[in-house]
Protein backbone atom coordinates (compact mmCIF):
# COMPACT_ATOMS: atom_id res chain seq x y z
CA UNK A 1 0.00 0.00 0.00
CA UNK A 2 1.08 3.50 -0.65
CA UNK A 3 0.34 6.27 1.43
CA UNK A 4 2.41 10.15 1.05
CA UNK A 5 5.25 8.51 -0.07
CA UNK A 6 5.71 5.63 1.85
CA UNK A 7 4.97 1.67 1.21
CA UNK A 8 3.51 0.05 3.72
CA UNK A 9 4.24 -3.72 3.93
CA UNK A 10 1.15 -4.75 6.59
CA UNK A 11 1.55 -8.25 8.00
CA UNK A 12 -2.18 -8.88 9.04
CA UNK A 13 -1.38 -11.98 10.86
CA UNK A 14 1.11 -10.75 13.30
CA UNK A 15 -0.15 -7.56 13.78
CA UNK A 16 2.54 -5.36 12.20
CA UNK A 17 3.82 -3.18 9.46
CA UNK A 18 6.88 -2.40 7.68
CA UNK A 19 7.49 1.03 7.05
CA UNK A 20 9.38 1.72 4.07
CA UNK A 21 10.96 4.43 0.32
CA UNK A 22 12.36 1.64 -1.64
CA UNK A 23 14.26 3.47 -4.24
CA UNK A 24 14.70 6.49 -2.42
CA UNK A 25 18.02 6.78 -1.00
CA UNK A 26 19.89 5.59 -4.12
CA UNK A 27 17.90 8.16 -6.02
CA UNK A 28 19.20 11.25 -3.82
CA UNK A 29 22.76 9.60 -3.66
CA UNK A 30 22.78 9.74 -7.52
CA UNK A 31 20.84 13.13 -7.40
CA UNK A 32 24.57 14.56 -5.67
CA UNK A 33 26.15 12.30 -7.47
CA UNK A 34 28.08 11.15 -4.23
CA UNK A 35 30.21 8.09 -5.21
CA UNK A 36 30.61 4.46 -2.60
CA UNK A 37 32.44 5.10 -0.16
CA UNK A 38 35.80 3.02 0.04
CA UNK A 39 35.10 1.55 3.52
CA UNK A 40 31.14 0.96 5.21
CA UNK A 41 30.18 3.44 7.41
CA UNK A 42 28.24 2.56 10.31
CA UNK A 43 27.32 5.79 12.26
CA UNK A 44 25.40 8.75 10.54
CA UNK A 45 27.42 11.69 12.65
CA UNK A 46 30.55 11.85 14.86
CA UNK A 47 30.35 11.38 18.68
CA UNK A 48 32.06 12.64 21.38
CA UNK A 49 33.23 10.14 23.41
CA UNK A 50 31.96 11.19 27.19
CA UNK A 51 34.59 10.52 29.76
CA UNK A 52 33.28 8.66 32.70
CA UNK A 53 34.67 8.85 36.74
CA UNK A 54 35.72 12.84 36.07
CA UNK A 55 35.87 15.13 39.08
CA UNK A 56 35.55 17.92 37.12
CA UNK A 57 32.31 18.59 34.04
CA UNK A 58 32.98 17.83 30.86
CA UNK A 59 33.38 20.93 28.73
CA UNK A 60 31.15 21.46 25.70
CA UNK A 61 32.68 20.90 22.21
CA UNK A 62 34.10 23.64 20.59
CA UNK A 63 32.49 24.75 17.78
CA UNK A 64 34.23 25.07 14.34
CA UNK A 65 36.43 28.29 13.12
CA UNK A 66 36.83 26.80 9.84
CA UNK A 67 35.97 29.42 6.96
CA UNK A 68 32.62 29.74 5.43
CA UNK A 69 31.28 28.13 2.39
CA UNK A 70 30.78 29.65 -1.04
CA UNK A 71 27.07 30.62 -1.96
CA UNK A 72 26.90 27.60 -4.36
CA UNK A 73 28.23 25.38 -0.94
CA UNK A 74 25.93 26.51 1.31
CA UNK A 75 22.58 25.56 -1.64
CA UNK A 76 24.78 21.95 -1.70
CA UNK A 77 24.06 21.68 2.36
CA UNK A 78 20.30 22.57 2.30
CA UNK A 79 19.76 20.58 -0.46
CA UNK A 80 21.14 17.44 1.27
CA UNK A 81 19.45 18.05 4.48
CA UNK A 82 16.27 18.71 2.49
CA UNK A 83 16.29 15.87 0.35
CA UNK A 84 16.80 13.32 3.51
CA UNK A 85 14.77 15.08 5.87
CA UNK A 86 11.72 13.25 4.78
CA UNK A 87 13.12 9.91 4.78
CA UNK A 88 14.51 10.54 8.26
CA UNK A 89 11.15 11.31 9.54
CA UNK A 90 9.23 8.95 7.64
CA UNK A 91 11.20 6.02 7.92
CA UNK A 92 14.70 6.06 8.77
CA UNK A 93 15.04 7.87 12.82
CA UNK A 94 18.84 7.35 13.41
CA UNK A 95 19.73 10.06 11.08
CA UNK A 96 18.12 12.43 12.42
CA UNK A 97 20.55 13.68 14.81
CA UNK A 98 22.93 13.90 12.09
CA UNK A 99 20.24 16.37 10.22
CA UNK A 100 19.72 18.34 12.91
CA UNK A 101 23.45 19.14 12.76
CA UNK A 102 23.81 19.93 9.60
CA UNK A 103 20.05 21.73 9.49
CA UNK A 104 21.67 23.93 12.52
CA UNK A 105 24.90 25.04 10.36
CA UNK A 106 22.87 25.60 6.97
CA UNK A 107 22.02 29.45 7.13
CA UNK A 108 25.89 30.08 7.62
CA UNK A 109 28.14 26.34 6.85
CA UNK A 110 31.55 26.01 7.04
CA UNK A 111 33.90 23.89 5.39
CA UNK A 112 33.19 21.21 7.86
CA UNK A 113 29.13 20.94 6.78
CA UNK A 114 30.25 19.30 3.80
CA UNK A 115 32.11 16.75 5.71
CA UNK A 116 29.11 16.30 7.73
CA UNK A 117 27.14 15.80 4.48
CA UNK A 118 29.57 13.18 3.11
CA UNK A 119 29.59 11.31 6.23
CA UNK A 120 25.83 10.99 5.95
CA UNK A 121 25.48 10.37 3.01
CA UNK A 122 28.40 7.84 3.01
CA UNK A 123 26.01 6.38 5.83
CA UNK A 124 22.86 6.30 3.78
CA UNK A 125 24.97 4.32 1.00
CA UNK A 126 26.14 1.85 2.98
CA UNK A 127 22.18 1.48 4.40
CA UNK A 128 20.32 2.18 1.25
CA UNK A 129 16.95 0.75 2.17
CA UNK A 130 16.13 0.44 5.89
CA UNK A 131 12.18 0.00 6.71
CA UNK A 132 10.74 0.72 10.46
CA UNK A 133 8.52 -1.46 12.18
CA UNK A 134 6.67 0.39 14.90
CA UNK A 135 5.96 -1.08 17.86
CA UNK A 136 2.30 -2.27 19.03
CA UNK A 137 2.81 0.59 22.11
CA UNK A 138 3.45 3.18 19.11
CA UNK A 139 0.39 2.19 17.24
CA UNK A 140 -2.88 3.31 17.98
CA UNK A 141 -4.18 1.93 21.46
CA UNK A 142 -7.84 3.40 22.38
CA UNK A 143 -7.90 1.63 25.69
CA UNK A 144 -4.51 3.73 26.65
CA UNK A 145 -6.80 6.82 27.38
CA UNK A 146 -9.14 4.81 28.88
CA UNK A 147 -6.87 3.33 31.43
CA UNK A 148 -5.15 6.91 32.08
CA UNK A 149 -8.91 7.85 32.83
CA UNK A 150 -9.82 5.22 35.56
CA UNK A 151 -9.08 6.68 39.05
CA UNK A 152 -6.41 5.34 41.61
CA UNK A 153 -7.49 4.79 45.26
CA UNK A 154 -5.71 7.04 47.03
CA UNK A 155 -2.97 5.73 49.18
CA UNK A 156 -1.68 4.12 45.66
CA UNK A 157 1.03 5.82 44.14
CA UNK A 158 0.59 8.65 41.38
CA UNK A 159 2.60 7.66 38.36
CA UNK A 160 4.51 10.67 37.31
CA UNK A 161 5.77 10.63 33.79
CA UNK A 162 4.49 8.17 31.13
CA UNK A 163 7.61 6.82 29.38
CA UNK A 164 7.53 4.93 26.09
CA UNK A 165 10.75 2.86 25.01
CA UNK A 166 11.39 1.35 21.89
CA UNK A 167 13.95 -0.44 20.54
Amino acid sequence: TQYCGLTLDWDYPNQHVDISIPGYVPKGLAKFKHPAPKRPEYAPSDWTAPIYCRMTAQQPTNSSNAPALPPSGKTDVQSISGTFQYYGRGVNPTILVALNDIAGEQSAPTEDTPKKCTKLMDYLHTHPDTSQTPLPQQQHDPLHRIRRSIPRPPQSPQPRRWHLLSR
